[in-house]
């Protein structure tokens, strides 16, 4: 294997601190697919994304008390849509991969931020390819800016402890109403009202309807009451719904975050399954229009839907 990048340092050791590690997102095999897959590691994440990183650089031996640390926040296959309100219907579909990674150099009890890579891939760019290909074209983008920095001047950069990194990158599962299994009952109008557990209304009535629902606020005088236009997300008591224009949709906990489905169509299971390099593996989630719904994700940290 033709190493991609020479680096002066030991080997590459991965930690996974994205929200959610039980997947990586959702992908159409082709741009108007109506079948959607899950995306999995047939292993674990760290294990495979490691090997292939090390296996793709020349270390120098001589450098064993110095590592790199990649933190991966985020691998993300999602479709994001363009809908033409009038005729009810997508006009543009656009498959994407979506990778952030913290690198660190380890040096002894020191270890010093480098950068972030932070970058997204259209994978309508690379027809044909398989997503672990796409997502090793990214893996390999960020080893090689690796390599563009790899003589560090660490007396220009803060030392921190392995504590103080593993804290930095672990706020978005310390959140309080990921403590709970269930947020409390109430109206919540922004996203740090939900992430904190503090609703800012207790007394409502949630109305659906197919065009639109209504959260309505009792008011103080007789008879009077207020619709709640621009709520965040709300809970019953028994579920939680997230707010996407006019519509909720019910959120179900998965890791340090929510997934949802974007729609009220549900989805029809089935138990095949496809691998495909670098330890990603496909399973078919549901048959049906896509174009009416699918599975989503909303990041705890930017309230970011994908």
């Amino acid at each position: 294997m033709q190493p991609v990048a020479s680096l002066p340092y030991a080997s590459i050791i991965v930690v996974d601190k994205r929200p959610d590690t039980s997947k990586a997102g959702y992908y159409y095999a082709y741009s108007n697919d109506q079948n959607v897959r899950k995306v999995c590691f047939r292993t674990n994440m760290e294990a495979e994304v490691s090997s292939f990183m090390n296996s793709h650089i020349n270390y120098n031996t001589d450098s064993a008390n110095k590592k790199i640390y990649a933190y991966i926040k985020k691998i993300w296959f999602g479709t994001y849509d363009t809908t033409d309100v009038k005729e009810n219907k997508i006009t543009l579909r656009t498959r994407k991969l979506s990778i952030k990674i913290e690198f660190y150099l380890n040096d002894q009890s020191c270890f010093y931020p480098l950068y972030r890579f932070d970058s997204t891939y259209n994978l309508e760019d690379m027809p044909g390819k398989q997503p672990s290909f796409v997502l090793e074209t990214g893996l390999i983008a960020s080893l090689r800016k690796l390599s563009v920095n790899n003589y560090v001047d660490t007396r220009k950069l803060q030392c921190l402890s392995r504590p103080q990194i593993d804290s930095f990158n672990a706020v978005s599962g310390n959140y309080p109403v990921l403590q709970e299994s269930i947020a409390k009952k109430g109206v919540y109008m922004s996203l740090d009202q939900f992430r904190n557990n503090q609703p800012a209304y207790t007394k409502f009535k949630m109305r659906f309807r197919s065009s639109s629902d209504d959260i309505i606020i009792p008011g103080s005088g007789k008879g009077a009451e207020d619709t709640v236009v621009k709520a965040w997300a709300v809970c019953d008591g028994e579920k939680m719904y997230f707010r996407i224009n006019n519509n909720y949709f019910a959120l179900f906990k998965s890791g340090s975050t929510y997934d949802f489905y974007g729609f009220d169509t549900h989805f029809k299971t089935s138990t095949g399954n496809r691998n495909t390099g670098l330890g990603i593996q496909m399973l078919t989630m549901m048959t049906g229009k896509a174009t009416k719904s699918k599975p989503l994700q909303v990041n705890l940290e930017n309230g970011e839907v994908y």
